[in-house]
């Protein structure tokens, strides 16, 4: 779970390191979401809709984090990155194929950005880099003697 959060939050990160490239700031991306989210949301300062959203986004973050976590088994650590990558592929895909349905045509133009493809690899690598520190930190299994 708390590598979901990361995730998300290296993904704001990295959504507005390339702002310059895309003209998309983490903080833009937020206050879309939560005008096509929240109820009312218009109606909410800008500092409220973006801290709210954030929240949720981080929320939906953990939840992506814990299911990585439960479909992992013990595999090497170059298995662990190219899960990672797949996976945060897939989450770009389903955010594509997904965002007409529950968003609308507002959020459309930022979730099929570059740097949203970037930031979902980010998140990807980010669980699976955790994935292989908590991995190091398990202890390794023994066989028991047969008498």
């Amino acid at each position: 779970m708390l590598a979901g959060v990361a995730g998300s939050l290296l993904m704001l990160l990295v959504i507005s390191l390339l702002r310059p490239f895309s003209g998309l700031s983490a903080g833009n991306l937020l206050i879309l979401l939560g005008q096509t989210v929240i109820p009312h949301a218009s109606a909410l300062r800008s500092g409220a809709v973006v801290f709210a959203t954030g929240i949720l986004y981080a929320c939906i973050g953990a939840g992506l984090g814990v299911l990585y976590a439960v479909s992992q088994d013990r595999i090497r650590v170059g298995g662990l990155m190219v899960v990672g990558v797949f996976y945060g592929i897939v989450i770009w895909v389903v955010s594509r194929l997904l965002t007409p349905f529950l968003f609308g045509s507002a959020i459309r133009p930022a979730l099929y950005s570059y740097p949203w493809f970037i930031a979902c690899l980010v998140y990807g690598l980010c669980l699976a880099l955790f994935a292989i520190w908590v991995d190091s930190r398990r202890p390794k299994s023994t066989a028991a003697p047969i008498d």
